[in-house]
């Protein structure tokens, strides 16, 4: 099986919860950028599980949801409150949709989650986040 996360959060997550599972489980990926790139979650698509991708920049929700097409992609920043936000780009800012991650957790069909990987590289919104369910 072959890992993609940086610092192998995929591998760990396999290894020490779902080696020995037989049947494919269902996954959250916050700010999985292209789908590819250490993507957290690209091993478990690989063998069979589906999932829901959030990412709110427009250049790589993009190529997510072509990298992706079996997952459900979301455009929006987590937040604790529907709303919108502006991001400032490399060369231009952008309006993106915030949504809590009950609601695009409700939004998708699904009933639970496996897996959660938040990749919010340590910013300061994670109780923002958090509290969102």
């Amino acid at each position: 099986m072959k890992f993609y996360s940086e610092l192998g959060d995929d591998r760990f997550v396999f290894e020490n919860f779902f080696r020995y599972r037989s049947r494919p489980g269902t996954y959250l990926e916050a700010y999985a950028t292209d789908g590819l790139t250490n993507s957290k979650t690209k091993a478990f698509q690989e063998i069979g599980w589906k999932g829901i991708l959030v990412e709110p920049m427009p250049h790589l929700y993009e190529k997510l949801t072509q990298n992706r097409p079996k997952d459900d992609c979301v455009q929006a920043v987590l937040s604790d409150a529907p709303g919108h936000v502006t991001i400032a780009g490399n060369t231009d800012s952008v309006r993106v949709r915030t949504d809590t991650l009950e609601n695009i957790i409700k939004a998708s069909g699904r009933k639970y989650l496996d897996v959660l990987f938040l990749n919010l590289q340590g910013t300061s919104t994670e109780y923002k986040v958090i509290s969102g369910l």
